[in-house]
């Protein structure tokens, strides 16, 4: 009767640990997500080598059609795209690859900046004119970018529980927070998640995605774009002292497994002339509540910004191994000032530190999950 009372207990358990099952309709097989790439290069020209599928042709918008398997792409006059074509040059709004019935073309090809950078993709291809730059935009099955986020922001090395918990907390960002762009619904920096195209994805990665399929966080039925960074200081923040808003079932929690990650404590000093150069300001207000504090805002020629902000103006103008995260407290001294910090990004959500930390510990990707996110189920969609 005890082991029968037990293995019952352990049902409901699991059954309440991992959500709604119902079916498991595996509905995220069937979205569609668009990305625009290569955006950190702001490219001015690109070719477009087709590699493998049916023999596209690219339709430009004012429905000129060009065949072959190579299309060099260029800015021509900071408004439209120009493609060479059998010696003649066209012009156009955009351009999209088309089957021969009309229709959008996936397959796999390879984008090329000039210099060689090249990236490899499998999708739908559309390239528009951005702000004095082109912008190619992918569209590919969700499920697809889940596996390729996990390349781009996780190691071969991570331990598989970690990776299969960041394989939920990306799929449940991707399916709640699309049109996060004008031209697409993602970008493939670290302002929406980082990916580096359709490449030789590793098996633990692949193997993270088909294990979750359809796994996401939800709160009341919905789900939620759920945020995560690489170290926080400690304790989590709330998304409403980092962006100055409410994220619902996201609240900060006691992490206590990041302690030993590279980027718990940093330091960074910099002279005050400097500093405002860089910021093109002529005054500089640091406040906190009290000497040694976390700063808790800062104040630039009179215009409160939040630390986020300030750390995400920095990292532009200085590069991102300067502020580490938006926890940190400022020590002056004559003109230079000392940054004394903790946490590697933003601090909100899934500590990716101490979840790997979790994970080596033995502990499994529902126990990661519910102690970074106590308020959110798990759910198949």
């Amino acid at each position: 009767m005890t082991k029968v009372l037990i293995m019952v207990l352990t049902a409901c358990f699991v059954l309440s640990s991992c959500g709604n099952k119902r079916g498991k309709s595996r509905e995220t097989r069937t979205v569609a997500v668009s990305v625009s790439v290569m955006g950190l290069f702001r490219p001015r020209a690109l070719t477009v080598q087709v590699l493998r599928g049916t023999q596209p042709e690219l339709r430009l918008s004012e429905g000129k059609i060009l065949r072959g398997s190579v299309f060099r792409i260029d800015l021509a006059d900071g408004e439209k795209l120009s493609v060479v074509s059998d010696g003649a040059r066209h012009e156009s709004r955009n351009a999209r690859l088309v089957t021969p019935a009309g229709k959008p073309w996936r397959g796999e090809f390879l984008l090329t900046l000039p210099g060689g950078k090249t990236r490899k993709y499998r999708g739908e291809l559309q390239i528009v004119v951005g702000d004095k730059d082109l912008v190619p935009v992918v569209r590919l099955p969700l499920e697809d970018l889940v596996v390729g986020v996990l390349a781009g922001e996780c190691s071969t090395s991570d331990p598989p529980a970690f990776l299969r918990a960041q394989a939920v907390v990306v799929r449940s960002f991707l399916l709640a927070s699309r049109r996060r762009h004008a031209f697409a619904d993602f970008c493939d920096n670290t302002h929406c998640q980082v990916w580096f195209g359709s490449g030789d994805v590793k098996k633990p990665f692949r193997q993270a995605g088909e294990e979750t399929s359809g796994m996401v966080m939800t709160l009341n039925g919905r789900v939620v774009p759920v945020p995560y960074h690489a170290c926080c200081p400690g304790v989590t923040r709330t998304p409403t002292e980092v962006w100055g808003k409410k994220m619902p079932g996201i609240t900060s929690i006691r992490c206590g497994y990041c302690d030993d990650a590279g980027h718990h404590v940093w330091t960074w000093k910099v002279t005050n002339e400097r500093l405002r150069k860089v910021l093109r300001a002529s005054s500089l207000e640091w406040q906190s509540g009290a000497p040694g504090e976390n700063i808790s805002g800062v104040r630039i020629d009179g215009n409160r910004l939040l630390t986020e902000q300030f750390r995400l103006m920095l990292g532009r103008a200085l590069g991102w191994n300067k502020i580490y995260s938006n926890s940190f407290a400022v020590s002056i001294s004559s003109d230079t000032l000392l940054f004394y910090g903790h946490g590697f990004g933003h601090g909100v959500g899934l500590c990716q530190e101490g979840a790997i930390t979790l994970a080596r510990s033995g502990f499994s990707m529902n126990t990661i999950l519910n102690h970074y996110f106590p308020m959110l189920r798990i759910e198949h969609r």
